[in-house]
């Protein structure tokens, strides 16, 4: 579906979200798939498809400056975090349903650094789940690939790419808050496992 978004500093660029070949309806729970750099809604097709023809609405985005739709690249995490959820609201009212907050966002790769800062920024309002694919905090990326798609966007001056090289405040404070877990959990494990070794 291709449907205008209102941008902040007024003006409208022009989305597309794919929706699996199936029309969102009232009441359906919301997925939402968030690509990875250098790729479009294409990536999620088949996952996509297959959910929308099991009974949930899917919007499957191109990012600006990506696919087919409007923009440059934004420049940061929270920058398409917050396109997005503009996006998803402007994609319900297009489609003459209530806007909703996702059920569930799935994505890969630097979609899935969107789903944690969504997840992580709107903690009563953002999404009930998320699903990530292929992340790390902070997300490191090649000087030879960086240099390539800066040099690409210069050269099409339309389809480019942005690639976080550096960990913002809240990606630091993300990983600060997964090592903490991943602490948690390893203690969780070593006390159950002498408690079964006590038990033997």
């Amino acid at each position: 579906m291709r449907f205008p978004l209102t941008l902040p500093g007024g003006g409208a660029a022009r989305v597309y979200a794919y929706t699996g070949g199936q029309p969102l309806r009232e009441g359906r729970p919301l997925l939402v798939f968030v690509h990875g750099a250098q790729h479009d809604h294409s990536v999620w097709a088949l996952q996509s498809r297959a959910l929308a023809h099991g009974g949930y609405n899917v919007l499957a985005f191109d990012l600006p400056g990506h696919g087919q739709s409007d923009g440059p690249p934004l420049s940061s995490v929270p920058a398409i975090a917050d396109w997005l959820t503009q996006a998803i609201g402007a994609a319900m009212a297009a489609a003459g349903l209530t806007a909703v907050a996702p059920t569930v966002v799935i994505g890969h790769s630097m979609g899935s650094l969107v789903a944690l800062e969504l997840a992580g920024s709107q903690p009563d309002a953002g999404p009930a789940g998320i699903a990530l694919l292929a992340t790390a905090i902070p997300m490191r990326v090649s000087d030879a690939l960086l240099a390539a798609a800066q040099a690409e966007y210069a050269k099409t001056n339309s389809r480019a790419l942005w690639i976080g090289t550096r960990a913002t405040a809240k990606e630091r404070e993300l990983e600060a808050r997964i090592a903490q877990l991943e602490a948690q959990v390893q203690a969780l494990v070593g006390a159950q496992q002498q408690q079964q070794a006590s038990l033997v």
